[in-house]
């Protein structure tokens, strides 16, 4: 069958430490729970195992990617309403058509915390196959004598592209916190999203609503890669860039979609944003803060910061045609030099010759004190910019300036270069 990559490598990217976290907890689903019965209702009749029904069970997600969480959630129903009676909940794992379970776990339970709550389990199954594994879920309800049991199949997509984003170097920061996922699910129906992109906007908003900003003030928290906490950011809803992208990617995370930090120097700081890994095979930013309002395109920025690396950034006029990677302002033996990353967003392939920038350079003052109008923006060694393509390009100015932010606006474009 081939080697299955065990949990355990993988405990340490969710910063869990305590297997239990892989049980499955109760959360409050407003559209299928039904009201608690505490006292005894002589009007209503007994209760009867066999009109047990199981509301739903499914995935967030259709498939997941090789060492990401898999997230499924379910739910109980029961006419009666009532019972004095506990029972036994077993859920199960199993790799392809084996018969012994990958991964199980079996755990007593009252009347309440079956029926007057959603179920919500994960567990992260890494394979290292590139073809493709089955995985199949079981569930099972039991009460005396007789018992309920539902399963559901779904698939692993090896990606040997996606492994890094666990090792990213601010991969650590992201924490696993269970009184988070607990009240995040609460308030969102997890389950209920058939779009990845509308999933995605829920947990942002969510994300955003908790954790209101802070006054600005000198008292404001700084951030500190160190003693970053994203528990305590949620729950006295405080934060910078830094605690509210942990958070959010942390979401996306147990939602079954690919993660990772990201950080942008902007106006001399450290801004921290998120990339998550698309349906479409692509890694989108995304503004958790909101300074820059930036969901799965570019950040907009006017003025680029002299030895300052900025990634994903859409300059206005040029956005129609060109976004840039990365872009970074620095010196050339004294000369102003523009370099970085960019990629062709246009419709189609553009001729590298067709693109004019201007270019206007300022001081710390913000004084301009360079201006140069209608320069060439080609790729580095190319003719052309296939759509969608990447290329290296470099901007030179051949005079000696002492200047601290440069701006670069769409001076000409056209698609034939003639």
């Amino acid at each position: 069958m081939g080697k299955i990559a065990i949990i355990i490598g993988i405990l340490g990217f969710f910063g869990v430490n305590e297997i239990h976290q892989f049980l499955p907890f109760q959360v409050i689903d407003t559209g299928n729970s039904q009201n608690s019965n505490t006292s005894l209702d002589l009007s209503k009749p007994d209760f009867q195992f066999d009109d047990v029904k199981l509301n739903h069970l499914n995935t967030t997600k259709p498939f997941f990617y090789n060492g990401s969480t898999n997230l499924i959630c379910y739910s109980f129903y029961n006419p009666n309403n009532r019972s004095e009676y506990n029972f036994t909940l077993i859920g199960e794992w199993f790799i392809q058509n084996n018969q012994t379970p990958y991964y199980e776990y079996k755990e007593n339970l009252s009347y309440d915390e079956v029926f007057n709550a959603s179920r919500l389990n994960w567990i992260v199954i890494n394979s290292d196959r590139e073809n493709k594994d089955n995985i199949r879920f079981r569930v099972a309800l039991g009460q005396e004598v007789k018992s309920l049991s539902s399963e559901m199949d779904y698939e692993i997509k090896f990606n040997n592209s996606l492994l890094p984003y666990l090792e990213n170097k601010n991969s650590s920061l992201i924490t696993w916190d269970n009184q988070i996922v607990k009240d995040f699910v609460s308030q969102t129906n997890i389950c209920s999203y058939y779009s990845e992109e509308n999933l995605i906007k829920t947990i942002l908003k969510t994300t955003q609503n908790v954790m209101n900003k802070p006054a600005e003030t000198k008292e404001i928290l700084k951030y500190n890669k160190e003693l970053i906490d994203s528990k305590n950011s949620w729950k006295n809803k405080i934060g910078t860039s830094s605690e509210y992208s942990v958070v959010f990617a942390m979401l996306l995370r147990i939602s079954g979609i690919p993660s990772k930090l990201e950080i942008n120097y902007l106006d001399g700081k450290e801004y921290y944003y998120v990339k998550y890994y698309s349906e479409g095979g692509e890694w989108k930013p995304v503004d958790v803060y909101g300074d820059y309002r930036n969901f799965g395109n570019c950040f907009n920025i006017s003025l680029l910061k002299k030895d300052q690396t900025s990634k994903n950034i859409c300059i206005e006029s040029l956005k129609q045609y060109i976004s840039f990677q990365e872009i970074t302002p620095s010196d050339f033996l004294g000369w102003p030099e523009i370099n970085g990353v960019m990629k062709n967003v246009y419709d189609s392939d553009l001729k590298s010759y067709c693109i004019k920038v201007d270019i206007n350079l300022y001081d710390e003052l913000g004084n301009k004190i360079y201006s140069e109008k209608g320069k060439y923006l080609s790729p580095d060694g190319k003719d052309y910019l296939e759509k969608g393509g990447l290329a290296n390009f470099k901007l030179l100015i051949t005079e000696d300036l002492d200047y601290d932010k440069v701006e670069i606006k769409l001076n000409e474009f056209s698609q034939t270069c003639l």
